[in-house]
């Protein structure tokens, strides 16, 4: 019994996963470096706050 491909698979017609990237269209590729920029913008942003926020002294209630 063959195993269930995935809709990447079916689209790509057959080509190894390394060669997925190519079968999708040029707008789909675009979209997904869009998005992954994004994240890593975010992350960056995120990293950089975090090393150049200001310790708060600690104040007991």
């Amino acid at each position: 019994m063959a195993a269930k491909r995935t809709p990447f698979e079916e689209k790509a017609g057959g080509l190894e996963k390394s060669r997925l990237w190519l079968a999708l269209a040029p707008d789909e590729r675009l979209w997904l470096v869009v998005i992954l920029a994004i994240v890593l913008l975010g992350l960056t942003v995120r990293w950089w706050h975090q090393q150049h926020r200001t310790p708060q002294p600690y104040t007991p209630p």
